[in-house]
């Protein structure tokens, strides 16, 4: 039994978290997508063009951005945020 999500929350609105976004709106997993980015921009920026790809997609999902605090009720949370190290990458061996 498939069981649609009702509102899924992607942090972190670059390549990885666009890509996961547009991926949910290709499959329409949830009712409802969050943006969320540091930048506001990117997040609002990526939010409109899914939205407009979401009017040749059947079904409907709404798109928006909010702040991560003000998404408590939602089903599932993805991050997607760049991770800084704290050392460079160990060379591989061979």
């Amino acid at each position: 039994m498939h069981t649609k999500a009702r509102k899924v929350m992607i942090i972190g609105a670059g390549n990885v978290g666009a890509s996961a976004a547009y991926a949910l709106l290709n499959q329409s997993i949830c009712e409802e997508l969050i943006l969320v980015d540091l930048n506001q921009q990117r997040a609002e920026a990526h939010a409109q063009d899914l939205s407009d790809a979401a009017a040749y997609l059947p079904g409907m999902m709404t798109i928006s951005t909010r702040e991560a605090s003000d998404c408590a009720d939602v089903d599932i949370a993805g991050d997607h945020r760049l991770r800084r190290r704290a050392a460079p990458r160990p060379e591989p061996a061979g």
